[in-house]
């Protein structure tokens, strides 16, 4: 996206003209333009669509009649983008769109279920998804471990494990050769001591060897094969930026928390593609995951304690204890933090801090949990477990005060975060490549946020102000860098067009922590109420962004923009600078 203008000088000339202040709009004409020529959005000249039916989407001339197939088209948004949700019959479906003297005619086939699949197509090479281990994989001497991988039929398949080749047999036979086929073998981890009994030592990824057609192609496997001698205690450590912990061994189990990386705890066992902790006695999945290599302390000791205490902040460093798993739970009038695989924990002092009165201790079977009893009429806004290079940081954060009148938002920080960006489009709108897409009016309404949040008083950091690439891992270090009393995810909301977009409109949030949920609650509110959009409520969701603890953090939804009109309001310069008032408001009203 380019860089932020004001919109038309015509408009601001307008307004001067009438007295009153232009506001300074953060939104280019160029950026949210929406053709007005007949154009059909979502499908090509010659289509095939398997369902029953189907939202045609496009634009149009606002100004001008549109027909299809020589009816009144309807449902069109304010700069003419039009949708029709239309019932497709087996074969082909001819649907012509008119509008003065130009005309856009579409075949739509949907062809008949024969009841049979169709036939693989052959492939050259390795699945790499099908090789063992496709996540980390545990092994104790003595085990055997089922090698395997998908690659073309009638290949001779070889791997290199622990030194050793192994030659693959194809499962079964195929009518062609090429298409394509399992193969499997099996390699038995040596039992003669040539593993140390305490450790845990990796083999590293799996080499695989294909020889197919008079060529040879070398793989390895997406995951690690770690061997753990008899004696040993595996260990895990969280490889990726953030681990989901789950009740079960399940994907769609519930969150029950999350671990940062590095963080390193025991195994307790295994089914499937899970690890179970030893700690929380959560499961997370292998893919986060690697194993500690050679042996580890059983418990960190600390060296000692560093209180601090900043203007809007306050915590503990346990000093040279690091990379320990953790747990918290609320409770009326407390919080309490608890680590693991530590001894000889040191009491905590809360005799200069702004929020608690005492600080209470309980340290058994190689854990300890902190209590803190908080002061009458203090709450806790955000809390972190947080690896420092002294130790481990139990950090707690302030509730934000509230400014002036005019100012209410002068004493806060927040992160407006513009979903997606440059290689990354979001969701496609109604008006498909003919107008902005999902990055585009993120960007449009962060923008109109911040200067909303700016005229209320607060600091406001865009985590991206263009069209650029921009990670997740990247929103959250530039989030934490801030320490901000708020974050706000701003997005646009999307369904498949095989059902009724123009049934489907409306905002909504999502929060993950409990001191998300009221700020979700206004801000959605304070959206809705502005702009006069179905309101579809406040949801809990593990998104990456929504799993920071260290403030109250949120995704907006703000708008459908696979609805036809929902999409022209959602890129409309005064509609984005309602919505964008009444976000700020809600903000706002989000101090205690």
């Amino acid at each position: 996206m380019k860089n932020v203008k004001k919109l038309a000088a015509g408009i601001l000339a307008l307004c001067c003209a009438l007295t009153v202040s232009a506001p300074t709009w953060a939104v280019s004409e160029d950026e949210l333009a929406i053709s007005n020529a007949l154009n059909i959005a979502n499908l090509s000249q010659n289509a095939t669509i398997s369902y029953a039916n189907y939202t045609i989407t496009g634009t149009s001339d606002p100004a001008q009649e549109l027909t299809m197939n020589g009816e009144p088209v309807e449902n069109r948004g304010s700069s003419g983008t039009f949708g029709v949700y239309v019932a497709l019959e087996y074969g082909e479906n001819v649907f012509t769109f008119r509008q003065g003297n130009e005309s856009k005619t579409v075949t739509v086939t949907r062809p008949k279920s024969t009841g049979s699949t169709a036939s693989p197509k052959a492939i050259d090479y390795i699945t790499q998804s099908s090789m063992f281990p496709a996540n980390t994989a545990l092994a104790r001497p003595g085990d055997t471990v089922s090698l395997a991988c998908v690659a073309p039929s009638t290949a001779t398949v070889q791997v290199e494990v622990n030194g050793k080749t192994v030659t693959l047999k194809q499962k079964a036979a195929t009518a062609m050769a090429g298409i394509p086929a399992t193969f499997t073998g099996s390699y038995t981890i040596p039992d003669n001591g040539s593993f140390a009994e305490d450790e845990v030592e990796s083999l590293g990824k799996i080499r695989y060897t294909l020889s197919y057609n008079g060529t040879e192609k070398e793989y390895s496997s997406t995951g690690k094969l770690f061997v753990a001698g008899a004696e040993a205690s595996p260990m895990l450590v969280v490889s990726d930026d953030y681990a989901n912990v789950y009740a079960s061994s399940s994907g769609s189990a519930n969150i029950i928390g999350t671990f940062q990386q590095g963080v390193k705890d025991y195994i307790a066992e295994e089914d499937g593609g899970y690890f179970k902790l030893a700690s929380t006695r959560g499961w997370v999945h292998k893919s986060v995951v690697e194993l500690v290599t050679g042996s580890e302390p059983a418990l960190q000791s600390p060296s000692g304690v560093i209180y601090k205490v900043g203007e809007k902040s306050e915590s503990y460093i346990i000093k040279d204890v690091k990379d320990v798993p953790y747990s918290y739970l609320r409770g009326e009038g407390e919080f309490s933090m608890t680590l693991y695989n530590v001894t000889g924990m040191p009491s905590l002092n809360a005799k200069h801090s702004k929020l608690f009165d005492a600080v209470s201790k309980k340290e058994k079977d190689g854990a300890v949990t902190y209590t803190f009893k908080l002061k009458e009429g203090k709450s806790i806004w955000g809390y972190n477990v947080e690896k420092t290079a002294e130790g481990t940081r139990l950090y707690f954060h302030y509730a934000p005060e509230k400014g002036t009148a005019s100012k209410p938002l002068a004493n806060v920080t927040v992160v407006v975060d513009p979903g997606h960006g440059g290689k990354d489009p979001g969701a496609i709108g109604a008006a498909g490549s003919f107008g902005p897409d999902e990055a585009d009016l993120n960007l449009a309404l962060a923008q109109s946020v911040k200067e909303e949040l700016e005229a209320l008083g607060a600091t406001v950091y865009l985590t991206r102000s263009d069209d650029s690439d921009f990670l997740l891992t990247e929103r959250r270090s530039f989030t934490a860098q801030y320490r901000p009393d708020f974050f706000l995810s701003v997005h646009h909301n999307s369904v498949g067009y095989n059902v009724d977009t123009l049934k489907v409109s409306g905002a909504e949030v999502y929060y993950y922590t409990t001191q998300s949920h009221a700020y979700a609650g206004r801000v959605l509110e304070g959206l809705t109420n502005a702009i006069g959009r179905n309101n579809r409520g406040v949801k809990w969701n593990g998104f990456y962004v929504n799993r920071m603890t260290f403030m109250p953090a949120i995704l907006l939804e703000s708008g459908f923009i696979t609805n036809p009109v929902e999409y022209d309001q959602c890129a409309d310069a005064d509609s984005i600078q309602r919505a964008a008032e009444g976000i700020a408001q809600g903000v706002a009203k989000s101090l205690n």
